[in-house]
């Protein structure tokens, strides 16, 4: 997608009616901006994700604990070469 901003939710519930605590991890997989190896940054609450590289911010994701998300891209992510826009995960 060329969406700079996404916005959207997941559906998450306690089967017992427990409030849940939603937080971010970083990927697994190694990423990068630029040629720039992408260095996460979690919130001390673990639901704001911040993706750097040289300097810069690449992306953010943001969520609640209602499971309602945004994930807003600054700049671009290097894809594999050859692989097309939509290889990375």
């Amino acid at each position: 997608t060329n969406l700079a901003v996404l916005s959207g939710s997941i559906g998450a519930v306690d089967p017992n009616g427990d409030p849940l605590t939603i937080t971010l991890a970083p990927p697994a997989e190694a990423l990068s901006s630029g040629g720039q190896p992408i260095v996460w940054t979690l919130s001390s609450n673990g639901q704001l994700l911040t993706g750097s590289a040289g300097g810069n911010t690449v992306v953010t994701v943001a969520i609640d604990n209602s499971g309602a998300y945004t994930v807003t891209l600054l700049r671009p992510i290097d894809h594999p070469a050859g692989g097309g826009e939509n290889t990375t995960s």
